[in-house]
């Protein structure tokens, strides 16, 4: 969706196409912005005579012609404009993701396939085109710039920190805050770990026994979040909802809780965390990667280095209505330096 909404407001004063390699063939218009599936051989007939090509999870797969490699061996070879926006997944070593790791046959051939081929292949694009004039590396955080750094031993020198944007005017405050904040809520895929479920489920252990949470999520771990809940004995207090949230069910959604909880074991930025910020919810977070570059604590949300610590900062600021209040107003205010006006103007001008 963010990416979508970079799309539709580029268009304001440009013309775009957005190419998805694929390995189906298939044109079509998606809220104003035309798309085109294409295999990458017929993406880079078509992008022949491009101005510039703006490169999101581009994605290298091995024997697909939905692989990025083509065309970022075409950007080199041809010395094409572009900017990349990284987000984490394009450089990001599978070790970092070692609490997903289970030794068994397909994670070991996920392993060897990152670390071993997209990693080296990532490494070699930017060291042959990082200098050039025509190229920029963006990224939405300096903790994921560091990463991509340490993880590709290449320095960005040339790059911005443009953060992804928010739409403010859409996940607009609240019309009334609550009194008796005790309404949990978090929004996760239940397809990886990164997210660290589990220790949002601890929190609530840790929590008087009036505060409840909503997990709203699908993926295939749900059937072990489901367990834990009832390990603990949390079955009336935290609840699964298998369920994908859009655009317009999230703001509603939002509308009917009074904080987001977020214990991710990293993050580039946290859209989602944001967009319940701007919504008018308290946010409240372990503080790894990229979290004091966006939050800070005790001002716009709650920072914490452990689920003890975070518990304790959230039955003390939704215990002081007047306290909670502010955070929340000053958060709901802060979202507007990351607006989608804001940030894509700042995309535009580089």
């Amino acid at each position: 969706m963010f990416v979508h909404t970079r799309a539709r407001y580029l268009q304001k004063s440009d013309s775009v196409t957005v190419f998805v390699p694929s390995n189906k063939n298939e044109n079509y218009v998606y809220d104003g912005v035309n798309v085109v599936k294409a295999s990458n051989e017929k993406i880079l007939e078509l992008v022949s005579d491009a101005s510039l090509l703006y490169l999101h999870l581009l994605n290298i797969y091995p024997f697909s012609k939905e692989s990025g490699l083509p065309i970022y061996k075409y950007i080199i070879k041809n010395n094409i404009p572009y900017a990349i926006y990284l987000h984490g997944s394009e450089v990001q070593k599978y070790g970092q993701y070692g609490f997903d790791f289970d030794f068994s046959v397909k994670q070991i051939a996920k392993y060897f396939f990152k670390d071993f081929f997209v990693i080296p292949h990532m490494r070699s694009f930017f060291k042959r085109t990082k200098s050039r004039k025509n190229s920029l590396a963006l990224f939405p955080s300096l903790w994921m710039k560091s990463t991509a750094e340490r993880n590709l031993n290449v320095k960005f020198d040339k790059s911005l920190i443009i953060p992804n944007g928010i739409d403010t005017e859409f996940f607009d405050l609240k019309p009334e805050l609550s009194v008796k904040p005790r309404k949990l809520i978090t929004i996760r895929s239940f397809s990886s770990k990164v997210y660290n479920i589990e220790q949002t489920i601890e929190l609530m252990s840790l929590l008087p026994d009036d505060y409840t949470l909503d997990i709203y999520g699908e993926g295939k771990l749900i059937l072990s979040y489901e367990k834990l809940i009832v390990k603990m004995n949390l079955e009336k207090r935290v609840k699964i909802i298998p369920k994908f949230l859009d655009r317009a069910n999230m703001k509603e959604t939002f509308r009917s809780y009074d904080l987001f909880i977020s214990t991710t074991r990293f993050d580039s930025q946290g859209v989602t965390m944001l967009e319940a910020v701007s919504s008018g919810l308290l946010l409240a977070t372990i503080n790894n990667s990229s979290r004091e570059e966006f939050i800070q604590d005790g001002v716009t949300g709650i920072l914490a280095k452990d689920v003890n610590e975070l518990s304790e900062k959230i039955v003390e600021v939704t215990n002081n209505n007047q306290l909670f209040q502010n955070i929340v107003l000053q958060g709901n205010n802060k979202m507007k330096d990351f607006s989608d006006n804001s940030i894509s103007e700042k995309k535009l001008t580089h």
